[in-house]
């Protein structure tokens, strides 16, 4: 995924463009390059342990650079409509429908000043919700 976005390819759905490119797959420690549907679904194999690592990992390395004098941030609670069968998702409020639908509850923060983003959890509950502030704290 790395690789496509240093290519500049802003899709997932143009790698086929590189399906076929020996070297690209050399590149990236593999002897065969990925389907176009296994780029779409990596995220599925990673649980929350790893995504925080990563996020982790990030700031760590780009708050210095990118954060200097980070003082403040902006903390977002934003839900994201779901569009399929029936779901167990709880319902939460839509601002653009203006009522209440199934969807998943998403937690953002980014840094104020530079909008930099350094924090993000899904699929939350309504009980989860209170608590998550404090876990960007903590984090």
């Amino acid at each position: 995924m790395l690789t496509l976005k240093l290519l500049d390819k802003e899709r997932k759905s143009h790698i086929d463009d590189f399906n076929f490119d020996e070297a690209l797959g050399l590149f990236a420690g593999l002897n065969i390059l990925p389907k176009k549907s296994f780029a779409a679904d990596y995220s599925y194999r990673t649980d929350r342990k790893q995504q925080q690592q990563l996020l982790a990992g990030w700031v760590k390395k780009l708050s210095p650079l990118l954060l200097p004098e980070a003082s403040s941030f902006s903390l977002d609670f934003h839900p994201i409509p779901y569009r399929g069968d029936e779901a167990v998702l709880e319902n939460h409020y839509i601002p653009c429908r203006g009522q209440a639908a199934p969807s998943v509850q998403s937690f953002f923060a980014t840094e104020h000043k530079n909008h930099v983003f350094c924090y993000a959890n899904a699929n939350l509950t309504r009980d989860e919700q209170s608590t998550e502030v404090m876990r960007f704290v903590e984090f």
